[in-house]
Parts: structure tokens; C-alpha cells; sequence
């Protein structure tokens, strides 16, 4: 059975990754306010658009005391994953 990536589905994955990687706890309140963050045209303060292509964007987005970046998927409208911190 194949599985379906819809929202619901990026809300959870985004949740546990963030919970992983961050040992953070992410509600659908504060996914929903991120993902309008990312969809705004408007420059929120702590956010910055750090890689952009046609079908998704890399915002990084200061979130309970860390900045982490998301990805937003443009077509979808919605965050889809929390990437893990680049080790330098």
C-alpha cells in the first residue's frame, strides 16, 4: 500500500523529526503558523529563505530557541520535513 505524503502526513513527519533531531514538541497550532510564515510575502523577523527552487524553498525559522530549517513544499503549500544541523 502506498503511502500518502498529504498533509497530515508532512504534520507527523515534520513532528518527528523535529522531536529526533531537535527534542522538540511541535502541535498543529504551531505547524499551521509556521507554514503561514512560509507562505507570507511579508519578512518575518528570524527568517530567512536560505535555498529556492520552482517546487520548494528552505526557510530557516527561529523556533522555541533554535533556528532550524524547513522545507516548504510551493505547489503543496505546506512545511514538509525539519532538516537536521549541518555539523561544520
Amino acid at each position: 500500500m502506498k503511502t500518502i505524503k498529504d498533509k497530515e502526513y508532512s504534520f507527523n513527519h515534520t513532528k518527528e523529526r523535529l522531536r529526533k533531531r531537535f527534542d522538540l514538541l511541535l502541535t498543529e497550532k504551531e505547524y499551521e503558523d509556521l507554514c503561514n510564515i512560509c507562505k507570507s510575502d511579508v519578512k518575518h523577523l528570524n527568517t530567512l529563505v536560505v535555498k529556492e527552487s520552482e517546487d520548494q524553498e528552505i526557510h530557516k525559522l527561529f523556533f522555541k530557541g533554535h533556528y532550524i530549517k524547513f522545507t516548504f513544499n510551493n505547489k503543496k503549500g505546506y512545511i514538509t520535513t525539519a532538516l537536521p544541523e549541518r555539523k561544520e
